[in-house]
């Protein structure tokens, strides 16, 4: 994993059956689209360049020998899919964390939300309104956060890539190793009715 991107987001999920998460996503798309999976290897770069609209709705999920409670998933999508997302955490009601770090954009945006397994969420959220930062909060502090950085003067200095990364370390997680050791994966395109 390396941080040459432009907008990267993805999601990690406390759950340890990726073919139940196969299941779940084909579930959640039946009769509203049809769903192709392929398990062949994919690039995580392919996902380092999202779009607003695409013409393809694509994500991949797997799971790493390096974190193997935790499950993987990402899509092509500027907004990281997040209404899926959504809907994967309220089928599987496990802990799930969703991530958007950015690289040389003109509008960089920071999120890190956190869903436990009782439906309880925490949003932390930095991003360029032109022409302003904004910084917002919602939820209980968690017990890995440094609170001492949402006083912080500048709003674009509340949330960045470097306190994502920590976070996701003192929850295990190492994220330049998100990639490495793939043990199981599959890729899912999903074509709308």
């Amino acid at each position: 994993m390396n941080l040459d991107f432009d907008l990267f987001s993805f999601s990690v999920f406390q759950a340890e059956g990726l073919a139940d998460f196969e299941k779940a996503i084909a579930d959640i798309f039946e009769g509203k689209g049809m769903v192709e999976i392929s398990h062949e290897p994919f690039a995580i770069g392919d996902y380092f360049y999202p779009e607003y609209n695409p013409r393809e709705l694509v994500c991949s999920c797997w799971k790493t020998g390096l974190f193997p409670n935790y499950i993987f998933f990402t899509s092509n999508l500027e907004d990281g899919w997040y209404s899926l997302f959504n809907c994967i955490h309220e089928k599987l009601k496990c802990n799930s964390i969703f991530c958007r770090m950015s690289g040389k954009v003109d509008y960089p945006a920071y999120t890190f939300f956190y869903f436990d397994d009782k439906m309880n969420e925490r949003y932390i959220q930095s991003l360029k309104d032109d022409p302003r930062w904004v910084f917002c909060q919602q939820g209980t502090p968690l017990w890995f956060e440094d609170t001492s950085h949402y006083e912080k003067k500048m709003k674009k200095d509340r949330m960045n890539n470097e306190i994502i990364i920590d976070y996701l370390s003192k929850l295990g997680i190492d994220f330049m190793k998100i990639d490495e050791n793939i043990t199981e994966q599959f890729t899912c395109k999903v074509i709308f009715r």
